[in-house]
């Protein structure tokens, strides 16, 4: 739970994409694309649960174990109609953090682009209205 993401807001991406091909300035150049918060997974699993009303117990677990239920995930997903619920590549990306970096003379970032990018925390309650504990049109009050 202590690997570090950057998520960012898919418009962002949209709108930084647009900016790079209109600015003359941003031919050749590097762009890491992240939002405006760094967060632990342990922080984006306990804020998404907040969210949709559900909370849980999160316990930890070595990557050792994670990986083996990564195998087991991908055995249960080789079978008709089963997605894996977890893989030995996805314990593999959690073992590095994945924020960006510092803008640079051939690196850049989102706002180099002129870009603000929107919070998680303004943005998750929308993508995960529907998954409340009540209903997406509940009170959230009632949760």
């Amino acid at each position: 739970g202590k690997t570090k993401f950057q998520p960012v807001y898919v418009d962002d991406v949209a709108d930084a994409i647009c900016a790079a091909l209109d600015r003359p300035d941003a031919a050749g150049r590097t762009y890491e694309l992240g939002g405006p918060g760094v967060y632990t997974f342990n922080e984006l699993m306990r804020l998404m649960l907040k969210v949709i009303g559900r909370p849980r117990i999160l316990a930890p677990l070595p990557f050792f174990a994670a990986k083996l239920f990564g195998q087991a995930g991908e055995i249960a997903g080789a079978l008709p109609f089963l997605e894996p619920f977890l893989t030995r590549d996805q314990v593999e990306l959690l073992k590095s953090d994945n924020v960006v970096g510092a803008s640079g003379e051939t690196v850049g970032v989102i706002e180099d682009l002129g870009i603000t990018p929107e919070s998680v925390e303004a943005i998750i309650p929308t993508y995960l209205a529907r998954y409340r504990k009540y209903g997406q049109f509940a009170d959230r009050s009632a949760a």
